[in-house]
C-alpha cells in the first residue's frame, strides 16, 4: 500500500484530494477498458484468420473447435464472442452495443434482486426512521416534553427517500448522521 505523508490538511482539502484521486482512478480504469476492448477485438480478428487456416486443412484433418480446445485455455464461448465482434461491419459499434446490452442486463438483474431482497433498502430506511423518531425533548413551561411525531411528514420523507438513487441516498444518510451528532 502506498504511504502518504502525514500533513495537517483541512477537511475540505482532504475531500478535494479524495475526489481528485477517484477521478484519476476512473480515468485509468477507462483507459484500461479501452485497451482491453481493443485487445479482444484484435484477438477476435486473429482467431478468425486462424480458424480459416485450420478449416482449410493447414493443421491436418481436424475440426476447428477440437483444435482450439487443444491449444487454448480460454473458453469456447469467450472465443466465439471475440470472433463475433471482430466479424461485424463496425466492430467498435458492436463492442459499444454489447456493453450497453450488458449494462442493461446488470441493471435489470440488480432491480430484480432489489425486488426480491429489499434488505439493502431496509437498512437505509431504518436509519431515516431512527433519526426521525429519535425523541428530541422540548422545554415547555419549565418541563421537558416530547414533540409530537407527524406521521404524514414521515411518510412523505420516506417516499421521497425511496425515489433517490444510491448516491443520493448515501449523501442523505451522511447528512442525517451529521445531524444526529448535534
Amino acid at each position: 500500500m502506498t504511504e502518504l505523508k502525514t500533513v495537517h490538511r483541512s477537511i475540505d482539502e482532504l475531500v478535494f484530494l479524495i475526489h481528485k484521486r477517484f477521478e484519476k482512478a476512473q480515468a485509468i480504469s477507462t483507459e484500461a477498458q479501452k485497451k482491453y476492448k481493443s485487445a479482444r477485438l484484435q484477438a477476435g480478428e486473429l482467431l478468425l484468420e486462424l480458424r480459416g487456416r485450420i478449416e482449410a486443412g493447414e493443421a491436418g484433418r481436424v475440426e476447428w473447435w477440437e483444435w482450439y480446445g487443444e491449444h487454448f485455455v480460454r473458453s469456447r464461448k469467450d472465443a466465439e464472442k471475440c470472433m463475433a465482434l471482430a466479424s461485424q461491419d463496425d466492430p467498435e459499434q458492436a463492442v459499444a452495443a454489447e456493453k450497453a446490452k450488458n449494462t442493461a442486463h446488470q441493471q435489470a438483474k440488480r432491480e430484480k434482486e432489489k425486488e426480491h431482497n429489499p434488505a439493502a433498502d431496509k437498512a437505509d430506511v431504518s436509519a431515516v426512521i431512527e433519526f426521525t423518531l429519535k425523541p428530541k425533548l422540548k422545554v415547555v413551561g419549565g418541563k421537558a416534553k416530547e414533540p409530537e411525531i407527524r406521521r404524514d411528514k414521515l411518510k412523505k420523507m420516506l417516499a421521497e427517500f425511496m425515489e433517490l438513487n444510491t448516491t443520493e441516498r448515501h449523501e442523505y444518510l451522511l447528512m442525517v448522521k451529521r445531524a444526529m451528532r448535534v
